[in-house]
């Protein structure tokens, strides 16, 4: 029967019934033609046109229980999957473009490497599964999702040198080593209120290690290594940030919080390396705490075991609820060179900023501009046992809280150099002391200002110390 009318029945007056043909044989001829084009070139055109291959034109199992990896190591073309499991129990490589509809998941099992050279679409929701080895072609899907990988950060960046957060927190049960040259973990933003949805990395165990640990010599660090825009929390008693070997790491917009963390971010071996926007806060402390913290472990005159021009833009620690714990805002201990603080601030630390042991020939230069170190309890600054490089201050600013006792501003068996040029010092109790040299440190002292009810500067020997500096508005020449 045809798709229109093409006869009908006519009836006279007397009910005689006659059927009438309403077509002739060329309309027949080219309905039956048309009919015959749809069938056989119009309808195999369009489907012969699909965009990806489906799972059902390959295939391909979707229960997870028969292996794909040969159909699917065939494919020239790209292909696309629909919900299921799909097994890959042997050794697979795909040359083409993936895409995955949610619910549709690679199972790789142990001991099978299923490589993909093509771009991965999918979004974030889990696509692999299992304890295999996957490996990506960077030219062709140069970042993933940890959602791919159930939300496991650790596992994403084994495969993907640029790992993309999205507005969750993730557990972290381990270490998350960041070691590869020219890669990136990045969120998009770090929360500053409880309420406030973030990307965020929440360490159960474990800290974040970025760089080469073992190694010393510089020329085999990891380079270009960056972690930014994320909040990282953690209950682990460990340093939260670990920088070993790496040669220019970026940290940037950052805000690390923890009550039982032992360190902020301690560098190692930091050559070349950048830090700004960070803000490490510690709640309730009872231990010793160190914000930033530049430490040597190692004690040799090697370049490769020590940190070396390394920048601090904008960076803050913050002690609060204090609880009588040891807290440091920043520390540099010896064996580091050409560190530069600059617009960085410390609120509510036992000691604001110290300097100690700077013993060696390549303890070359530290320089500090613009900084703030406020309501300190112990020290706001403190340089400690230093007989070498150069520790320069401008434009910086000094306060004890209080009921802290002692000096603001200490220098402590050192003969090494110190410039000061364009520091406030205020003393907030009859019992402080601003400048307090105990050292026969060569200082120059240019445009302090000192003002407060206790007494503004006390020097042992300043024979080596030259300059001016206001008490409580009277100039005062050395």
């Amino acid at each position: 029967m045809s798709n229109f009318l093409d006869n009908m029945d006519v009836i006279d007056g007397n009910n005689h019934v006659t059927n009438v043909l309403l077509q002739d044989r060329n309309t027949l001829a080219l309905a039956t033609s048309i009919a015959s084009r749809i069938d056989n070139e119009i309808i195999p055109q369009i489907d012969g046109n699909h965009v990806y291959n489906t799972a059902t034109d390959l295939n391909l199992d979707n229960t997870g229980t028969e292996d794909c990896s040969s159909i699917l190591s065939g494919i020239t073309d790209n292909v696309g999957l629909k919900s299921g499991t799909y097994l890959i129990d042997s050794n697979c490589v795909i040359n083409a473009q993936v895409v995955f509809a949610r619910g549709a998941i690679f199972n790789v099992t142990a001991g099978h490497t299923l490589t993909i050279n093509g771009q991965i679409l999918a979004g974030r929701y889990t696509i692999f599964s299992g304890d295999g080895t996957i490996v990506v072609d960077e030219t062709k899907q140069d970042f993933g999702y940890p959602e791919w990988f159930n939300d496991d950060v650790i596992k994403c960046y084994s495969v993907f040198r640029h790992v993309i957060l999205g507005y969750k927190t993730y557990i972290l049960n381990g270490d998350l080593h960041i070691n590869k040259e020219n890669s990136c973990i990045e969120g998009i933003s770090y929360q500053m209120l409880a309420t406030e949805v973030c990307c965020r990395l929440y360490f159960a165990s474990g800290r974040i290690i970025i760089g080469d640990i073992e190694g010393t010599v510089i020329n085999n660090y990891p380079c270009n290594i960056t972690l930014k825009n994320v909040y990282i929390d953690s209950s682990a008693n460990l340093e939260m940030i670990s920088v070993y070997g790496v040669v220019r790491c970026y940290l940037e917009n950052l805000y690390l919080k923890s009550a039982t963390t032992a360190c902020g971010i301690t560098f190692y071996k930091a050559i070349g390396s950048y830090v700004k926007n960070v803000y490490v806060q510690s709640v309730g402390v009872t231990g010793t705490f160190f914000g930033f913290y530049f430490r040597d472990i190692y004690g040799n005159d090697l370049a490769g075991e020590r940190s070396a021009s390394v920048w601090l833009e904008n960076c803050t620690y913050a002690d609060t609820a204090p609880a009588n714990g040891n807290t440091i805002g920043f520390y540099i201990s010896s064996g580091h060179s050409d560190i530069f603080m600059n617009a960085c601030e410390v609120a509510g630390a036992s000691v604001g900023l110290a300097i100690q042991n700077q013993l060696h020939g390549y303890d070359i230069d530290i320089l500090i501009s613009n900084c703030d170190f406020d309501s300190c309890r112990s020290r706001s600054v403190l340089l400690d046992n230093c007989t070498a490089g150069m520790i320069s201050f401008s434009n910086c600013y000094a306060a004890m809280s209080a009921d802290g006792q002692g000096a603001v501003f200490m220098i402590n068996n050192c003969t090494n150099n110190v410039s000061i040029n364009g520091f406030q010092i205020i003393m907030t109790s009859n019992l402080q002391i601003g400048l307090q040299i105990l050292s026969a440190v060569s200082a120059l002292l240019n445009g302090i200002i000192i003002t407060g009810a206790g007494t503004s500067f006390v020097a042992t020997d300043s024979t080596k110390i030259k300059g001016t500096y206001l008490d409580n508005g009277t100039p005062v020449t050395i």
